[in-house]
């Protein structure tokens, strides 16, 4: 075996070495991060499964809209189904919080605008629970659409930065949003507002959340 040979074998064994320490070392942290998040994930599961039961006995009925874009919305939609979802049985590493806006009624709308009309199509494409079809009327573009969309709010547990992690799906909007919190941010005053929050009522789920904002832009 020639020099330039043995220096590579000694060096793909460090690296090796190194590799395998450095694994075991995130490894470890993981499970310390996790005995700290671990509670939280318990607190805010139960906290929503109790929610959820509680909500598909009393079923709100006060109105609810979802803006399609800035000029289309879809009023009166009916909230049902609330759910805690896991993604594994056995783990609260990651869960969702899910509930439905229906309406048993068609929705009818009429667009003149060819690229609006083909900005709507797009948004429709994102919501995958919800149909329609089209037609043309006195050079109109008449979508009729049957709502459905699911609102959902994903929790996960960041093993590596010790965080718990929210994304929010097609809340009011067809967007998404993202949201992390330290353990120490994850209270019983917080799961009160996020309640409040998830049921259209005036919360400062975002103020504790760190996304100030100002009363006027809310009340808009």
């Amino acid at each position: 075996m020639s020099l330039l040979d043995d220096l590579k074998k000694q060096a793909a064994a460090k690296e090796s070495r190194q590799s395998g320490d450095g694994g075991k070392a995130r490894q470890l942290q993981a499970e310390r991060n996790w005995h700290r998040l671990s509670p939280k994930m318990h607190l805010i599961h139960n906290y929503l499964k109790e929610l959820a039961e509680n909500l598909n006995v009393v079923l709100p009925q006060d109105p609810w809209e979802f803006e399609l874009n800035d000029t289309i919305k879809i009023r009166n939609l009916i909230r049902q189904g609330y759910r805690v979802d896991k993604k594994h049985q056995d783990s609260l590493r990651s869960f969702d919080f899910r509930f439905d806006l229906a309406t048993p009624y068609l929705r009818q709308m009429k667009i003149a605008s060819p690229l609006e009309a083909e900005k709507l199509r797009a948004v429709l494409k994102i919501l995958p629970l919800t149909t329609y079809t089209e037609a043309v009327e006195d050079n109109q573009i008449v979508f009729t659409i049957e709502p459905k969309i699911m609102v959902c709010f994903n929790y996960s547990a960041d093993m590596e930065k010790c965080v718990v992690m929210i994304n929010i799906y097609h809340f009011k909007r067809p967007w998404a949003q993202q949201l992390r919190y330290d353990v120490d941010q994850i209270t019983d005053e917080l799961m009160e507002e996020t309640a409040k929050f998830m049921l259209g009522q005036p919360s400062r789920f975002m103020a504790l959340s760190g996304n100030f904002i100002p009363d006027a832009t809310r009340e808009q």
